[in-house]
């Protein structure tokens, strides 16, 4: 697990809200450094809209004053934690990022965890084990690569096990109707 990684779940220490949370995939994704107090979050998103070079679309129905303090974290993980902290969903779109209001969720969905041991394998084997853990219907592998991945997550949400296998391979990882998305 990356250092990013780590700092994302400490700094957050709350857990994720829902199995279909996974970092968006942004023009420029560079590692940033950011602090802040009782800020709109609508400001946050334009905020990080403008860093990550992406058009990201905020529902009206996303609303609240957020704290949020993450150090050398890629500006599509600062998206995830704020959507993990509001309950807010994202849909990648040619619109760009859109950021909407969580529809509810099965308890059973929200509580679902995941163990995955894997030691240079390949990224669609990966992806395979984890909808086979998270009890979903497969996966839709759209990549053109398919690195090798090594990780070992214990009993974690499947929001966190997406966040990391995304950042571990590089790709972008998301559960979308109920399969395994990993795309470019």
């Amino acid at each position: 697990m990356r250092i990013s990684s780590m700092i994302l779940a400490l700094a957050l220490a709350i857990p994720f809200a829902s199995d279909a949370l996974a970092a968006p995939t942004l023009a420029n994704d560079r590692k940033i450094d950011i602090e802040l107090r009782e800020v709109e979050v609508k400001e946050v998103f334009k905020l990080l809209a403008g860093i990550s070079e992406t058009n990201v679309i905020v529902d009206p129905c996303v609303h609240g004053k957020v704290d949020i303090r993450l150090k050398n974290t890629p500006a599509s993980l600062v998206f995830d934690a704020l959507a993990t902290k509001l309950g807010l969903v994202y849909s990648e779109t040619s619109k760009g990022v859109e950021v909407t209001c969580r529809a509810s969720a099965s308890p059973a969905a929200e509580a679902t965890r995941v163990s995955l041991v894997e030691h240079a394998t390949p990224m669609p084997e990966v992806a395979a084990h984890l909808a086979k853990e998270a009890h979903l219907e497969g996966v839709d592998y759209r990549a053109t690569r398919r690195p090798d991945v090594s990780v070992t997550l214990e009993r974690v949400k499947v929001g966190t096990a997406l966040t990391v296998l995304a950042e571990t391979s590089g790709l972008s990882v998301r559960v979308e109707k109920g399969k395994v998305v990993v795309g470019d």
